[in-house]
């Protein structure tokens, strides 16, 4: 604490931690910050931007970027990933040979591990899916002494899971390692290529040119400050868990890995917000959990949930599905009765025939439809599409969570065996009450459904475009659109 008199400076609270830990919109502000780096994109650098932060906790996670060729993937990747490289945080590499995995023999718990393509690790993938599965790599080999020339056993370890992103322009990259790893698709729209176009305008004719642009120092100093040593946990329990499983009711194989992946960017979320959450231990645990972190544990609330699908509401559906954005788009050309050829489906897309083939391949190798090639050419008919009561199921979700108060949280401590070690502190807005948007800035209300951008006067006021009012409604038009977030909430256009 700052002593009595003692001036606290502008960027610090009275803890001396930076004042983005405490701030409701730190997410938003760091999208801000990235906008000047990045062209659109929101939601992927955000979702990365979270996935990198697990560098910090217990639980590291990760992320394969997918896109044509100069969609902007290694460029998203690299402007994100800017904080933590000036935290010296990050092990880059353009490729990897299969041996070196097991050859590099550090620990890389707290690192940060990015292949700049994923082309760059098929020798090594099998080995990167064992280590982020276990933990670590040990190899028993036999080497040449240097003095004797007599052949010894040796023993290598590589420990510790780091953080892991790469990229890839397959339509069908390792899906074993996706298994693993969100899959984030970069967006190739034509509006996305007009906003990038305006950013290589204002590159080249403006004195402010994209090279001598730098990740903003106070936000270097959030991640550096406010984690590490001033950690206050180091894991994340969310109490409404079992709430959750309910967008998964179809209950496939594929639901053990994809409701872990929710449950682990909704930790991911909670990790980032810690100094603005509960903190708890195990009865059993005290006194000792007052004096120390470990032990202790972040409790993710359901605005924790919120933010999530804002930020990767596109993502989880493409984890959903197992499918990136591009099959995705693929498969929602079909119709029911009708079968479709390749040039059908390039021409439906606005794409070439070689990758819409690719993409009709993918499709057909996870069940989503059936060739038949008795027929020149190949006739595509659709077996099952997106699972249609996805919708439902989350506004289900939705509304348990927002019955989810201190009577259900007092309840599942005390189930648990959990005590208060920290309470939420007074903040600027009450994360039991409402959240600011990542994306958009503004401030939605979880108990009546109400805008309240104007009770939270630090937060600069941000005008909602027509482009995202239109994703906001709740007309059947947008229902399934990118953000079904706020519609399903039952949230007007905003102020």
């Amino acid at each position: 604490m700052q002593e009595t008199g003692e001036k606290i400076p502008e960027n610090k609270d009275s803890d001396g931690l930076p004042a983005l830990a405490r701030d409701p919109a730190v997410l938003y502000k760091i999208k801000l910050d990235l906008d000047k780096r990045i062209a659109g994109e929101d939601k992927n650098k955000l979702t990365v931007l979270v996935e990198a932060n697990t560098v910090f906790s217990k639980d590291p996670q990760g992320a394969v970027i997918t896109g044509a060729s100069s969609a902007g993937k290694s460029h998203l990747l690299n402007q994100t990933l800017g904080y933590f490289k000036k935290l010296g945080l990050v092990k880059d590499y353009t490729r990897i040979t299969g041996a070196s995995p097991d050859r590099l023999q550090g620990n890389f718990s707290g690192k940060i591990l990015v292949v700049q393509e994923i082309g760059g690790i098929e020798a090594a993938q099998s080995k990167i899916r064992v280590w982020i599965s276990e933990g670590g790599l040990h190899l028993l080999t036999t080497e040449r002494e240097e003095k004797t020339g007599k052949i010894k056993t040796a023993e290598m370890h590589t420990t510790g899971i780091p953080v892991f992103f790469t990229t890839t322009t397959s339509v069908q990259p390792d899906q074993e390692l996706l298994n693993r790893l969100m899959i984030l698709s970069m967006d190739e729209s034509e509006a996305q290529t007009d906003k990038v176009l305006d950013f290589i305008v204002e590159d080249v004719s403006t004195p402010n040119p994209l090279t001598e642009r730098k990740p903003d120092e106070e936000i270097v100093a959030f991640f550096a400050e406010s984690f590490g040593s001033k950690q206050v946990a180091d894991r994340v329990l969310i109490p409404y868990a079992a709430d959750l499983k309910k967008i998964f009711a179809h209950k496939k194989v594929e639901a053990r890995r994809d409701f872990r992946k929710l449950c682990r960017l909704i930790w991911s979320v909670a990790f980032i917000h810690q100094h603005q959450r509960m903190i708890v231990a195990q009865k059993e645990k005290m006194p000792a959990a007052e004096k120390t972190a470990i032990g202790r544990f972040i409790v993710a609330l359901p605005v924790d949930f919120y933010m999530a699908w804002a930020i990767a509401d596109q993502t989880m559906r493409q984890t959903l599905l197992g499918l990136q954005d591009r099959a995705i788009r693929a498969l929602r050309c079909f119709q029911p009765s009708k079968a479709m050829t390749a040039r059908d489906i390039a021409a439906a897309m606005d794409v070439g025939q070689d990758l819409a083939r690719g993409l009709l391949k993918v499709l057909e190798s996870r069940g989503f439809v059936l060739c038949d090639e008795s027929t020149k050419p190949y006739q595509y008919s659709l077996v099952r599409g997106e699972e249609k009561d996805e919708t439902s199921r989350i506004s289900n979700v939705l509304d348990d969570l927002s019955e989810f108060g201190k009577e259900k949280l007092d309840s599942w401590l005390n189930d648990n065996g959990l005590v208060c070690v920290l309470d939420i502190p007074d903040l600027p807005l009450d994360p039991s009450e409402a959240f600011v948007d990542p994306i958009t800035g503004q401030v939605w209300s979880i108990l009546n459904g109400e805008n309240t951008h104007e009770k939270y006067p630090l937060l600069t006021r941000k005008t909602v475009s027509s482009e995202n009012r239109a994703e906001t409604s709740r007309s059947d038009d947008n229902r399934l659109g990118q953000r079904p977030l706020l519609w399903l909430l039952d949230l007007g256009e905003g102020a």
